[in-house]
Formats: structure tokens, C-alpha cells, sequence
């Protein structure tokens, strides 16, 4: 967090990809319930460690699994989390950011 809060004032999005969740909140969406998931903070406690007038958006990789959504957003004050993976699944999807803006992409097989 040290490093993402040192970036300037005036970048006012800042894109954090991961593969786990970092908040509790979100486990039950994601492919692996880890026994360490009881130590993951709170949404709350973890938005409390970031810069408040900056606006942050979460990628996290860990989903994709054919009992989980394919697509998951959580808000929570300045913070966006979404969760996004590959199943190899009908549905499956990519995300793509473009010009502050972002896109769902929903994968097709090519047909031979």
C-alpha cells in the first residue's frame, strides 16, 4: 500500500491486478477457499489504508470455476473490485480497459 499511495495527487484512477482477493468479502467468489482467507482484512479496513480522494479499481484473476459467476463487481466507497477468471467455460470472458473506460469481451470458440 506504501507504494500505491506514493503515486501523485493528480492520477485520479489507479488499476491494481492481483490474482487472490485481498478482502474476506469476496472469497466465497473466488476458485480456492483458502484456510488463510480469516486473516484477509475487511473491505472496510482496507479502504481505510488507501488514499481516500483517489479512486481505486481492482482486477482479480481468481474466479472462473463452472459453479462461480463469470463476472463479479463489488463497490465499495472509492474502491471497485472485479472479479474476473478463465474456466474454459461458456461465458468465459476478458476485461479490457480503454480510454478510462472498461469493456466485457465474452470469448467464442473459432469454428473450424
Amino acid at each position: 500500500m506504501d507504494l500505491v499511495n506514493s503515486i501523485e495527487e493528480d492520477i485520479s484512477t489507479i488499476l491494481i491486478a492481483r490474482h487472490h482477493t485481498p478482502i474476506r468479502e469476496l472469497v466465497s467468489l473466488t476458485n480456492v477457499v483458502s484456510f488463510g482467507s480469516k486473516y484477509l482484512d475487511s473491505v472496510d479496513k482496507l479502504s481505510q489504508k488507501f488514499n481516500q480522494n483517489q479512486k481505486y479499481y481492482w482486477i482479480i484473476g481468481d474466479s472462473g470455476a463452472d459453479h462461480l459467476p463469470r463476472l463479479s463487481c463489488l463497490k465499495f466507497k472509492n474502491h471497485i473490485f472485479l472479479i474476473n477468471g478463465l474456466g474454459e467455460l461458456e461465458g468465459d470472458s476478458i476485461l479490457i480497459y480503454h480510454n478510462k473506460e472498461f469493456y466485457e469481451y465474452t470469448l467464442k470458440p473459432i469454428e473450424n
